[in-house]
């Protein structure tokens, strides 16, 4: 595979143990663009072959998912030790990024941002990315975000101020139990899935500095008893709210009537909810055109 040093589309990479099938030929083909999965990391042999792609040398590519596998058959070594999350936040056309399976990560660490110290002016990480989507992760506890970063200008000390996701408009976080800490820097996102996380901290820290949210879906958030108050109150264009398996959910504050924009709200399957706050006027829900409640009383 890596003798196709002219090749720019290969949307499938399937890493093996044979020769030409492992990672380090990706990193031959510096031509890559568009769309590229990766499947069977679980193969990669050591840290140094899972440094061998180059993927922050192919800028061109605007679509990735990296996927381990926990499926080997009998007898087929893999390497969960080697696991480290790809540097990728300087891939400029990067649009979509998918990372799943990664079991053993504990933390999304700075480095997965890729930033140049030696860079003199504002940096922007992941500049293009429009989703990003963490799925079965069950070890990941930390996901680490960068304001500022020192640096050294004529011999002076400095700090330049980095951007974090400045299109990111969807975020999928999926089957991260163990998960309590995020970025919030996201400037423009419109759209958040939360499923499967034990803790509402993470809810609580990427919805901190949110305004701009239009859809919010939450789902077996097993610590979760209430929305905070300032998520809705700062996001008066929600328009979609779904909450649903979460077990200890008890009551949405009286901000939830603020949404103005509202136009569909679901409450499923959490048997400890109670009842609505009393509405405060009458003006409200002016735009809710769907309202579902399913098995919701002990």
């Amino acid at each position: 595979m890596g003798k196709l040093t002219c090749l720019q589309t290969l949307q499938y990479f399937e890493v093996g143990i044979e020769q030409g099938r492992r990672l380090v030929e990706l990193g031959r083909l510096e031509n890559l663009r568009g769309e590229l999965t990766i499947r069977g990391l679980q193969l990669v042999g050591n840290k140094e072959e899972a440094q061998t792609t180059y993927l922050q040398e192919k800028p061109n590519i605007y679509r990735m998912a990296y996927l381990w596998s926990h499926d080997e058959p009998e007898g087929c070594e893999t390497n969960d030790k080697h696991v480290k999350i790809p540097l990728l936040g300087q891939l400029k056309f990067l649009r979509h990024l998918e990372l799943v399976g990664f079991h053993k990560v504990e933390c999304i660490g700075t480095t997965f941002y890729a930033i140049d110290g030696n860079n003199k002016g504002n940096i922007q990480v992941f500049p293009s990315l429009k989703e990003l989507v963490l799925e079965d992760m069950p070890s990941l506890i930390e996901w680490k975000g960068v304001e500022l970063i020192p640096t050294t200008n004529g011999g002076r000390d400095e700090v330049i101020g980095v951007r974090m996701f400045p299109g990111l408009e969807k975020l999928r976080i999926t089957k991260c139990p163990l998960l309590k800490s995020t970025p919030n820097q996201f400037e423009i996102l419109r759209e958040l899935i939360i499923e499967g996380v034990d803790s509402g901290v993470p809810l609580l820290n990427l919805c901190s500095n949110l305004t701009s949210l239009v859809k919010l879906y939450l789902s077996d958030v097993k610590e979760l008893t209430c929305l905070p108050d300032e998520i809705l109150h700062n996001n008066v264009s929600l328009q979609f709210l779904s909450v649903s398996d979460c077990g200890e959910f008890r009551e949405f504050p009286q901000s939830l009537y603020n949404l103005h924009s509202l136009k569909s709200l679901e409450i499923s399957f959490c048997t400890n909810f109670s009842s609505f706050p009393v509405p405060s006027g009458e003006n409200y829900w002016t735009s809710l055109q769907s309202l579902q409640l399913f098995v919701v009383m002990n």
